[in-house]
C-alpha cells in the first residue's frame, strides 16, 4: 500500500512538472507573439509616417506646380498687357522683366 501511495505521488509530481513546463512554454509563446505584434505595429506606423511624409512632399510639389502655372499666367498677362510696340520685336524674358520693373516703378 505504501508503494501505491509513493507511485501516485511520483505520478502527480511528474504531471505537475509537465503542466508547469507547458504553462511556461505557453507564456513564452504568448509573449513572443505579443512582441511580434508590437514590432509589426511599429513597422506599420513607421510606414504610415513615411507615407505621410511622401504625401506632404506631393502636396508641396503640387503647390509649387500651381505657383509656377500662376506665374506663367501672370507672364502671359504681362505679354498681353504690354504688347511690343514694334510687331517685329521679339518678346524676351529680359523685355518682360524690364516691363515688370517699369510697372513696379509706376505703381509705387
Amino acid at each position: 500500500m505504501k508503494l501505491n501511495i509513493t507511485r501516485k505521488i511520483s505520478l502527480l509530481s511528474v504531471l505537475l512538472v509537465f503542466c508547469t513546463a507547458g504553462m511556461v512554454a505557453w507564456v513564452f509563446y504568448v509573449s513572443s507573439n505579443a512582441i511580434l505584434i508590437k514590432n509589426k505595429i511599429e513597422q506599420l506606423s513607421f510606414g504610415v509616417q513615411q507615407d505621410g511624409v511622401k504625401l506632404v512632399e506631393l502636396v508641396d510639389s503640387v503647390q509649387q506646380d500651381v505657383r509656377f502655372i500662376s506665374d506663367l499666367s501672370s507672364i502671359d498677362g504681362i505679354i498681353q498687357a504690354h504688347k511690343a510696340p514694334d510687331p517685329d520685336q521679339v518678346i524676351t524674358a529680359d523685355w518682360i522683366w524690364r516691363q515688370r520693373l517699369s510697372d513696379a516703378d509706376r505703381h509705387g
